[in-house]
């Protein structure tokens, strides 16, 4: 953060020694208007006449302030005052306690401070714990060169209806002893804070409340680098309640930060509160190293810099917003810049959102919701709704790394326009839960390579009750779980809706893509649609996947895009109805020593030269297939074919008589590795010819069906 001058233990003693020789070379003021003297009060009591003005000139240090009171000393302004002080260091209302009191100073008529002497404060209240000094103010304008209120050590600052300039400084500044029992404290209601560095800060156990009673909102602008809008940490606290406005313009100026256990709460205003930042680094919120952040009613952030993220919890920090009920009640997160995140959780941070929540990212790499390194993100719409929307390349939508923990609760819409843009992606021993509830999930993206949900390396993701996933671009497979896991759970038929349009574009993938790794994908209640060429409907990749339907509903369109796939993995599906209408897609086919078991279910195709049911092995491999309870239609094609290498299928209770006049079709392009079949048909019904190209074999064993043959 940038640095300023904190009042410290030995400026602290140095202050009151200075004061002390002063207060004793001063006599007390009578109440009368006075020009360019100024007021002393220890341990008496001054009143200061309506409309004076106390000009000190350019004396420096203690002898240039302007109102002093200790040892019980009361200052009262009967009405307005023009308090000036020009020296460095001079400020320009201060109040001490002691041992011997705390002493007061009320300003509440109305006027205005000003300093311009470097380092100068407004308003100072410093003190011996419940001894300390007060200030009260209202109806001020307060323009100073350093800090504009500060409370230190037990002291308090009272302010309403005020507004209030720092150039340097701080605009209200609560430093505690950082002892449990401190009392520092600031009151604020209807201030407007314009300041070089932090707006609002509470430090060491101190608190500043926040309130309005007549102005709409209390406003708070910083200008400078590292200057965030409300800053509390070290175990201080910030509360607002009523109307709040946030705007900071430099580079790492969080619009509000709680870290080192300091906390910031929020409260609902009759609009929505606004957090802006202008500046690159610059969070909406950020709560780190065990810091603590709360927002309940409508809030919108706005972030306009690079890697400025719109709610950042890290090192233990929490951040908890919740937009409440009723009309506008909504969290609304826009990020503009690149590798802004929307919501982002890292090293153990925690952020959870209730209520309705829209979040939005336009830069590259600007995930709506990024989670990583043990942290976690919670986004509970309950009965409104929840959109993450991203337009940048390479911009998830949600996002979670390293073992982080994403969870969605009720209806959610997510959208990303971008290449290499994915809906949902666990990587690294991350996990992602969406349940819909009642409502019903969405995820479409538009880019090429943007998969709609993904789990690799050992990730997890798990779907429930309704969800819609759309994909456009090219390579964008509905979901895939790569050396991953991947469950979606329908609760009624067609509950989970996948659909692809671009080319390799399947619609589920298991993919165990280094030897020796697993990956797993089950989908129940699940209707896949796949419309480009070379788009398998679900298919199982390699040795170690597994990949398992339940009452499903398999379609592809495009040419060689089969609609269920076995390709070395595992393939079980049972209540499975599958129709292809490309050319070359076959219903269902296992290759590569795949293993594919269909039971009670369709295996439907309409395009030349598709088969019902293909298989094919390389060399030293072989592929299984067991099918029961299905019907095999193959509109231009054969029921079943074999295209090279060794295959073992059995059919139980299949009835195949819809076909192009081959129920049976082995042969092999490759002389090196002819077909090789062992089938076993148990009781079914076959209609057609068993053809077997030289070179190949087959070996058909029949029990209890009826073959129909119309050919050898």
């Amino acid at each position: 953060m940038h640095a300023i001058a904190r009042p410290s233990r030995g400026r602290f003693t140095y202050f009151h020694a200075a004061f002390r020789q002063l207060l004793l070379a001063s006599s007390v003021l009578a109440p009368v208007a006075v020009m360019a003297q100024p007021v002393r009060a220890d341990g008496t009591s001054v009143d200061i006449p309506a409309n004076t003005t106390i000009d000190t000139g350019t004396t420096g240090g203690a002898a240039g302030m302007a109102i002093g009171a200790r040892n019980g000393g009361v200052v009262n302004a009967l009405g307005p005052v023009t308090i000036v002080t020009g020296g460095g260091t001079a400020h320009a209302v201060v109040v001490t306690g002691s041992a011997a009191g705390g002493g007061s100073i009320s300003l509440e008529q109305g006027g205005s401070v000003t300093t311009t002497g470097g380092n100068s404060y407004g308003l100072w209240a410093v003190g011996d714990g419940p001894k300390a000094g007060s200030i009260a103010g209202r109806g001020l304008t307060i323009d100073a060169a350093g800090t504009g209120a500060i409370a230190q050590g037990g002291g308090s600052i009272t302010l309403t209806d005020t507004d209030l300039r720092s150039r340097q400084g701080f605009g209200l500044h609560a430093l505690g002893t950082n002892a449990p029992d401190d009392v520092t404290s600031i009151r604020a209601t209807d201030v407007n804070i314009v300041s070089g560095l932090q707006g609002v800060e509470a430090y060491g156990y101190s608190d500043v409340v926040m309130a309005t009673d007549k102005r709409a909102a209390n406003t708070i602008t910083t200008q400078l680098d590292s200057a965030p809008g409300i800053l509390a940490q070290t175990n201080g606290t910030v509360q607002t309640s009523g109307g709040l406005v946030i705007d900071t313009a430099g580079a790492n100026s969080q619009g509000v930060l709680a870290r080192t256990s300091g906390m910031v709460s929020i409260g609902s205003g009759p609009a929505a509160n606004t957090i802006t930042t202008r500046g690159n680094t610059s969070d909406g919120i950020q709560a780190t190293q065990s810091g603590t952040v709360r927002t309940s009613g409508a809030l919108r952030i706005d972030t306009a810099g690079q890697d400025s993220q719109g709610l950042d919890a890290s090192g233990a920090g929490t951040i908890a917003v919740d937009s409440g009920t009723g009309a506008g009640a909504l969290t609304s997160i826009h990020t503009t810049g690149q590798n802004s995140a929307g919501i982002s959780a890292r090293n153990n941070g925690s952020v959870s959102s209730v209520g309705a929540l829209a979040v939005s990212t336009q830069g590259q790499n600007a995930a709506g919701v990024l989670v990583s390194a043990g942290s976690q993100v919670s986004i509970d719409a309950g009965t409104a709704s929840a959109s993450i929307a991203t337009q940048g390349a390479g911009s998830m939508g949600i996002q979670a790394l390293d073992g982080g923990v994403a969870q969605t609760r009720g209806s959610l819409a997510i959208d990303t326009s971008a290449q290499e843009s994915l809906g949902v992606q666990a990587l690294g021993g991350a996990r992602v839960t969406i349940d819909s509830g009642a409502g019903a999930a969405r995820i479409s993206t538009l880019g090429d390579g943007s998969e709609g949900l993904r789990a690799e390396g050992g990730s997890q993701i798990g779907a429930s009750g309704k969800l819609a996933v759309s994909t456009q671009g090219q390579g964008s497979v509905g979901a895939m779980a790569q050396d991953s896991q991947v469950t979606l759970s329908g609760a009624a038929p067609g509950d989970i809706q996948v659909q692809t349009a671009g080319l390799d574009a399947h619609g589920l993938v298991s993919w165990a893509s280094t030897p020796g790794a697993s990956a797993s994908l089950s989908a129940s209640n699940v209707a896949v649609s796949t419309t480009a060429n070379a788009a398998i409907g679900a298919m199982s990749l390699n040795s170690g996947a597994a990949l398992t339907l339940d009452n499903a509903t398999i379609s592809t369109a495009g040419e060689k895009s089969f609609g269920l796939g076995a390709l070395g993995g595992v393939l079980n599906a049972n209540a499975v109805q599958v129709s292809t209408s490309g050319a070359q897609a076959d219903a269902a086919g296992v290759i590569d020593g795949g293993t594919l078991s269909v039971t009670n279910g369709t295996l439907s195709t309409s395009g030349a030269n598709a088969a019902a049911l293909s298989a094919g092995a390389p060399l030293g491999a072989t592929s299984s297939a067991r099918v029961s309870n299905t019907t095999l239609t193959a509109a231009q094609g054969p029921s079943v074919r074999v295209d090279e290498g060794a295959a073992d299928i059995a059919l139980n209770n299949v009835t195949a008589v819809q076909n192009n006049g081959l129920w049976l079709q082995v042969g092999s392009t490759d002389a090196a590795n002819p077909a090789n079949l062992n089938i076993t048909v148990d009781p079914s019904t076959l209609v057609g010819a068993a053809v077997t190209q030289a070179g190949s074999t087959s070996n058909v064993t029949l029990a209890d069906s009826q073959w129909t043959m119309t050919g050898n």
